[in-house]
């Protein structure tokens, strides 16, 4: 399994109640892999259908089916109320990002990623002293 294919979730609770212009209101959630220069859509709820009259829905999406995966992922939720005279509500709770990495699972403190804690782990630490010293 690649990256690509792992699934990442959160629950999001809308609300929306516009009676005078309901399609001027929707839940956008968009994900960007370049810090957030650029966003691409990942979910549109609204303005009409079963989930904008409250309670916890959950969504699920893979980044890879919308984007290349980057160290550069951002996720942004969007609830607002673009219209005239509406009442919206909105949340997110229990965002999880998976990942998997050619089965290889995940060791605490191995920040080389190469399967096992060494060398390769602490070298970052060393390269100041206690007082912060960079050697030169």
């Amino acid at each position: 399994m690649t990256d690509e294919q792992a699934p990442d979730s959160y629950y999001r609770w809308y609300y929306s109640l516009a009676e005078c212009f309901p399609e001027d209101d929707v839940w956008l959630t968009e994900i960007s892999n370049d810090g957030g220069n650029f966003w691409t859509h990942v979910e549109i709820i609204g303005p009409n259908g079963p989930e904008v009259r409250g309670g916890w829905f959950q969504a699920t999406f893979r980044i890879g089916d919308f984007l290349n995966p980057t160290t550069a992922m951002r996720v942004r939720f969007t609830a607002a109320d673009e219209g005239v005279g509406a009442i919206i509500e909105g949340g997110v709770d229990g965002f999880k990002v998976s990942r998997v990495r050619d089965d290889t699972p995940f060791i605490p403190g191995d920040t080389s990623q190469n399967g096992v804690i060494d060398l390769l782990d602490i070298a970052p630490v060393r390269e100041s002293d206690c007082v912060g010293n960079i050697p030169g």
